[in-house]
């Protein structure tokens, strides 16, 4: 108290002045405020105070919806209004996926129909046959080098191969099938289409069977 006796009245004067200007910035801005004792609460404390006392009473489970009820009438509005929205963008969110796949399920039977409808025709497992011998690169030859063991045969796909051609009526089919028989047809089949490098299936005889096969159609 002596030290406030010794102060000077302007300098008290001011400090209140100064509390007062803090105080009516906190007020304002709806902050609690504490000069002890006295109390000024922030806005809506008498709702959270009351909230709080009813959820201390209530210590057992409650559901949701139960717990929306304890809020004032203006948050419960706000909080279903909030909820309604989720559940709207939820079900927004699962019928858009449900259409993309149901466009991909179309897609994937439109692929279907299409494969049914070339499966077991001769351009067909001529595709087949042309990408199976692309496991040995981007040519073949079927009497040199070894067979490959994530690949099938060469002894396989010149059976194939002498197959496709019998079809064609470009060979007879009454030879010894085997690899040598379809290296001499292979050549043959690039001397009928005039190839600079010959004794290799590739690309270009792949096309040269298939005109082959237009030819007999």
């Amino acid at each position: 108290m002596e030290i406030i006796k010794k102060l000077p009245v302007w300098s008290i004067v001011a400090l209140l002045l100064i509390l007062m200007v803090l105080a009516c910035f906190a007020v304002a801005d709806g902050r609690r405020v504490e000069f002890w004792p006295p109390v000024i609460h922030e806005k809506g404390s008498d709702d959270i105070f009351e909230l709080k006392n009813k959820l201390n009473e209530r210590q057992d489970y409650m559901a949701p919806a139960n717990i929306i009820k304890l809020f004032p009438v203006q948050t419960q509005q706000e909080t279903i209004a909030l909820t309604q929205q989720e559940i709207t963008r939820l079900l927004a969110d699962y019928q858009a996926e449900v259409q993309m796949h149901e466009k991909k399920i179309q897609e994937m039977q439109g692929q279907l129909a299409e494969v049914q409808r070339v499966d077991g025709t001769f351009l067909y497992k001529l595709l087949i046959f042309n990408h199976d011998t692309q496991c040995y690169g981007t040519s073949l030859n079927f009497t040199a080098g070894k067979d490959k063991d994530q690949c099938l045969t060469k002894k396989i796909l010149a059976s194939r191969f002498l197959e496709f051609l019998a079809e064609v009526d470009f060979y007879q089919n009454n030879q010894k099938d085997n690899v040598q028989t379809a290296k001499l047809q292979l050549l043959k089949l690039q001397s009928k289409y005039q190839f600079n490098t010959k004794g290799w299936y590739g690309p270009d005889v792949f096309k040269s069977i298939i005109n082959e096969f237009h030819g007999k159609s």
